[in-house]
């Protein structure tokens, strides 16, 4: 009887092993659904070329130091933002600029940064993080010609915004992608916050010396450039990265809270 009983006992560990090992396995396994229901196939192509949006969707803190010129602002930044809620933390050289999820602040005040702080928080982070970020709810796709040059063919992408995504949902991009390698080249975009209208005014965006982290390949290098008759102009403004890390864990949430003496700066409402 004490074998059987030993022999049982035994049995029921080895299942319950194997049982805990599976559910192990399966949690391992699982990877972020996206919908593909509406994706163009370019988009899907560029997704696969930049790392997987599904490896994308895991990671929960983006940092990276930035080197930049853009108008009258510019010099060397910090950037730390969270994937998950999309709040901000920005260190520059004698200011900070947050969003804590509801408001965006700067201290020591807003008036103190060449730059509006409500409209600058996540605008290198979008530009940066594209195409990866085009996976976010809320977003319409539409499949444009090819684009072909003298140098290349461009697989283009147009992409417009629900009502009340962001602060400026009447923004429009088109995405161009290299026809051999997938990755994002450039981009057209418009900017409506100040103006509050879709309008076809476009700008240029150029992506270059991509780097993988950790999986995900991403620019060094953005140089904003002047765009008129279909035709990429002179130089607007640049950006270096450096430093950049992805992490699966979010940072910690009260990084993100307005300071004492900081100043909110509110949305700018279009009549």
């Amino acid at each position: 009887m004490k074998h059987l009983y030993l022999i049982t006992l035994i049995s029921l560990c080895l299942a319950c092993s194997q049982q805990g090992s599976e559910n192990t396995t399966e949690t391992a396994s699982e990877e972020p659904a996206i919908d593909m229901t509406n994706v163009p196939a370019e988009l899907a192509s560029a997704w696969d070329a930049h790392g997987s949006v599904n490896a994308w969707k895991k990671f929960g803190k983006l940092e990276y130091d930035i080197e930049f010129k853009l108008g009258n602002h510019g010099g060397i930044e910090h950037h730390t933002i969270d994937l998950n809620s999309r709040k901000v933390m920005i260190d520059g050289q004698d200011y900070s600029i947050g969003f804590d999820g509801s408001e965006v602040w700067a201290m020591p005040a807003v008036d103190s940064i060449d730059i509006s702080p409500r409209f600058y928080h996540n605008l290198f982070f979008y530009f940066f993080t594209i195409p990866m970020v085009l996976s976010d709810p809320g977003i319409n796709y539409e499949t444009l010609e090819p684009l072909v040059t003298d140098s290349a063919e461009f697989k283009r992408v147009r992409i417009s915004y629900n009502a009340g995504v962001g602060d400026s949902p009447e923004d429009y991009y088109i995405c161009h992608f290299n026809a051999e390698s997938n990755q994002m080249d450039w981009l057209l975009y418009t900017v409506t916050y100040f103006r509050g209208e879709a309008h076809e005014n476009f700008n240029g965006l150029i992506y270059e010396d991509f780097r993988d982290v950790n999986g995900i390949k991403l620019p060094h290098s953005l140089t904003g450039r002047r765009y008129a008759a279909d035709t990429l102009g002179a130089v607007r403004y640049f950006a270096k990265f450096s430093n950049v890390s992805l992490s699966e864990s979010s940072p910690a949430d009260d990084m993100f809270d307005m300071p004492e003496g900081a100043e909110i700066d509110s949305l700018v409402q279009n009549d």
